[in-house]
């Protein structure tokens, strides 16, 4: 039987009371303190990831004993080593080596590692079915918890372990909610606290793929700042390797044009790309590594440095500002944007020069961030991508420019980024575009020089992360409860559009689920290395959660 509005009401009031208590406050931290205190960073030692992760799934299934209703169950629950043959699959790159160029299998890689579920069986006919996800995994390097304030700060806090506290703080609360009203969720519903989303989403595929749980709508929790988004935008992982072959060819300047080659393509597509659940800043070019110089692909690259011979300092502080004043005049001007966190410029210089052996050394800066924030941030490839080529235009043949830590003559120089999309278009033509982008980019260069160019000198691949866009209906049941857990919070209801950014969401929602994604967190603080979470945003959040999930889970939303 669903309950009366004046039941709903007050499970409601109670609910948020005691999300927002200095209590509840608490145990979420304290619980979010010891899941950030495990290092959960991706390894090529498997056995040593299965050790890092079980440590911090302790954590959560101690957690989750003390709340379970009775009837539920926790399960430790193995890989599915099928996901393979899913087009969803991504390639466990971080087990690649040179042993193993492919990396490990499923069944290799996941020995001894699992996913952990908190099922609650439930009655169909109570209302719809429910996946609450969420992941333990996170970027390298690992940062250990530290308080400040109200803010719990290290790897994770946001991006998603300050979600994982929120989904058990969420049961303790339905727990005491049922003590307070009477109340019972009698609806089937399952916490999927899952594994590997950073590196691609094989948790959540082999979670998905779970035959208990068809037809369930899915809420993945993410950094999403406390709006509920029922769309994700799709992204791609490119890799370009850069090969001499043989050959005369500057690897560094072949870079540079080609990173402004993927820049020009990715704003074409960002031209074709109306949609009315998403941005023009939801389609994004990134570019994380450039050899020796970045961290992640998804990750906004802050520091290139290089080496540069043939041009006086004089020639080349004039070749860099004009380079500068053109890349900024396309990006925009970050020394001349205050950071909303440090009061501060968010780069307090674009670029020095320094004497190094006989060179000159150029350290070019940026701020880093995640790509979905990237109109936020300052891309220290594509900057350098302006200096490079201007600095060659301005010197001539006798000038030679080089990353610093490398050779010269390097023969080889890898690229590492992302490509985002919205629904408009479809991941198999995002990376066609963005792979022909590249290789025609070298080709071009390659015939400017008189060099014979053979495909071996471009190589581009997308093994890593490979995420479609998707878009679930804005009134699903699942967006509707939201909307009525903002009601009951007092909260406005924000404008219904897409995430700027992929994540596993788009996993569940190709399995034909509705699928809405929600949680606390700043999405330009995830991959940073001032990742934290406010415990007043995770309170308002988990006040917001567990009010929809008791809607849901009762009936009164179906």
């Amino acid at each position: 039987m669903k309950p009366a509005e004046s039941q709903i009401r007050a499970a409601a009031d109670f609910i948020i009371g005691r999300a927002g208590c200095a209590e509840m406050a608490a145990y979420y931290a304290d619980v979010l303190e010891r899941l950030v205190a495990c290092d959960t960073t991706p390894s090529g030692d498997v056995a040593e990831m299965a050790r890092r992760e079980a440590a911090c799934f302790d954590v959560v299934t101690g957690e989750l004993t003390r709340w379970m209703p009775e009837g539920g169950a926790i399960e430790r629950v193995p890989i599915r080593p099928e996901i393979r043959k899913h087009p969803y699959f991504t390639r466990i790159h971080h087990t690649v080596s040179a042993a193993r160029p492919d990396g490990l299998s499923p069944s290799e890689a996941y020995a001894n590692r699992f996913n952990v579920f908190a099922i609650m069986p439930g009655r169909p006919d109570s209302g719809p079915g429910m996946i609450y996800n969420a992941h333990i995994d996170t970027v390298a390097p690992h940062i250990p918890p530290r308080r400040e304030g109200r803010r719990i700060c290290g790897r994770g806090a946001c991006d998603d372990k300050g979600s994982v506290a929120l989904l058990i703080a969420q049961l303790r609360l339905l727990a005491e909610t049922e003590r307070e009203t009477g109340i019972r969720i009698t609806a089937p519903r399952v916490y999927q606290f899952v594994i590997e989303e950073e590196t691609g989403g094989n948790g959540s595929l082999s979670a998905a793929l779970d035959p208990r749980f068809n037809g369930f709508q899915a809420l993945v929790h993410e950094c999403a700042g406390n709006t509920p988004h029922p769309a994700n935008r799709g992204a791609v992982w490119y890799k370009l390797v850069l090969r001499r072959n043989g050959q005369q060819v500057d690897l560094v300047r072949a870079a540079a044009e080609t990173v402004l080659a993927m820049e020009a393509e990715g704003r074409l597509i960002k031209s074709e790309s109306a949609h009315p659940l998403f941005k023009p800043h939801h389609v994004q070019t990134c570019h994380g590594i450039i050899g020796p110089f970045g961290r992640h692909p998804s990750s906004v690259n802050d520091f290139v440095a290089l080496r540069i011979s043939g041009l006086g300092r004089a020639g080349l502080e004039s070749a860099v500002g004009k380079a500068v004043a053109e890349y900024c005049a396309e990006y925009g001007d970050k020394t001349r944007e205050t950071d909303p966190k440090t009061g501060l410029p968010k780069v307090p210089a674009h670029w020095e020069i320094e004497d190094a052996d006989g060179d000159l050394l150029l350290k070019v800066h940026g701020k880093a961030g995640h790509m979905g924030a990237i109109h936020l941030c300052d891309c220290a490839i594509i900057k350098s991508a302006f200096i490079i080529r201007g600095v060659h235009a301005s010197g001539g043949c006798g000038v030679r420019v080089h990353l610093d830590g490398t050779s010269p003559d390097v023969e080889e120089l890898v690229l590492e980024g992302g490509q985002g999309f919205v629904p408009t278009h479809g991941i198999e033509e995002i990376m066609r575009r963005q792979s022909r982008a590249a290789r025609g980019s070298v080709e071009s260069f390659c015939r400017r020089g008189g060099v014979a160019f053979a495909t071996e000198m471009a190589v581009v691949t997308f093994d890593k992360l490979h995420n479609n866009a998707y878009a679930s209906p804005v009134d699903c049941p699942l967006m509707r409860a939201m909307e009525s857990a903002f009601r009951l919070t007092g909260k406005s209801w924000p404008k219904v559009c897409g995430w700027d950014v992929s994540c596993d969401a788009r996993i569940f929602a190709g399995e034909g689920r509705d699928t809405v994604v929600f949680g606390p967190g700043a999405l330009a603080l995830a991959h940073s290395d001032g990742e934290c979470i406010n415990l007043d945003e995770a309170c308002e959040a988990l006040a917001i959660d567990t009010v929809a999930a008791f809607l849901l889970g009762t009936g009164a939303v179906s």
